[in-house]
């Protein structure tokens, strides 16, 4: 018997709790995360920007009844992004993999969070900044929106995709390689880099230091209010390791996360992608 979550707001603990019982991991597959998913009274979210039919993997996917799908990145390992909404105003966001099979009917579930759901109004102006090269926000959401289309996904310089002798031209010789597989990872003091398995792209960095900031200017050690002027308000996620004031570019499947110190300080900077 399906499950359905209640209209009036719950609690985010109420909201986790719900998704817990899911029983979701990783490697799941798609088909029978999303079972469950809609049996507990979830519902895709189709108020946002429209997907991109004239990608062949979203249309696909769309073609297959997935009208959940919001992006997918196209390289690396098919990571594609699904968007659901309960009654409470909070969103479930799967990333998914083929894990190289390129079998859109056989995705697997990679990793999952929550977010609050845009409101109608944030998601319309969402599809208009698409539209239009400037704007001028009047208000909160407004600066949330603006905030996270200009987020650049890069630390101390280096973007997402940089290759390993990239990274050691721009920061010098690391002071540690870790070959760990599938995530090899180059460290500094303050600073971790991931890459692909073959080293042919960053994956995602994580800063502790205030030697290594976003191009914004955004560093650890930073009042947290000094990035909202910055950003904007961020999205509030509770993930499983904690909770993070989380920035979304228009581009799937990366984003900025940053965790903080007594809800005030600025502790750490992660651009994160969905590996």
């Amino acid at each position: 018997m399906a499950q359905t979550l209640p209209e009036e707001a719950s609690s985010p603990e109420d909201v986790s709790r719900a998704v817990e019982q899911l029983g979701l991991y990783q490697e799941m597959p798609y088909a029978e995360a999303r079972e469950r998913i809609l049996q507990q009274g979830w519902q895709p979210y189709l108020e946002g920007t429209p997907p991109n039919l004239d990608d062949p993997t979203v249309r696909e996917l769309f073609d297959l009844g997935y009208e959940e799908i919001a992006d997918c990145s196209g390289t690396g390992m098919g990571f594609c992004r699904f968007e659901f909404v309960d009654g409470t105003g909070a969103m479930l966001v799967l990333s998914t993999t083929t894990m190289g099979t390129h079998s859109n009917a056989d995705r697997v579930v990679w990793l999952w969070f929550l977010v609050d759901a845009p409101t109608p109004t944030q998601a319309n102006l969402s599809s208009a900044e698409q539209n239009s090269s400037s704007s001028n926000p009047s208000d909160a959401s407004q600066m949330q929106l603006l905030g996270a289309s200009q987020i650049q996904l890069s630390l101390a310089g280096i973007p997402i995709g940089a290759t390993q002798d990239e990274v050691i031209n721009q920061l010098g010789q690391p002071t540690q390689v870790v070959d760990a597989l599938p995530f090899p990872q180059l460290e500094y003091p303050g600073l971790t880099v991931w890459f692909d398995e073959n080293r042919q792209g960053v994956l995602g960095m994580l800063s502790t230091s205030d030697q290594y900031c976003t191009p914004a200017g955004v560093c650890p050690g930073m009042d947290f209010a000094e990035v909202r002027e910055i950003y904007g308000e961020p999205q509030v996620s509770d993930r499983e390791d904690g909770r993070f004031m989380e920035y979304y570019p228009d581009t799937c499947c990366c984003w900025l996360q940053i965790a903080l110190e007594n809800d005030e300080t600025v502790r750490s900077i992660e651009v994160l992608c969905a590996m």
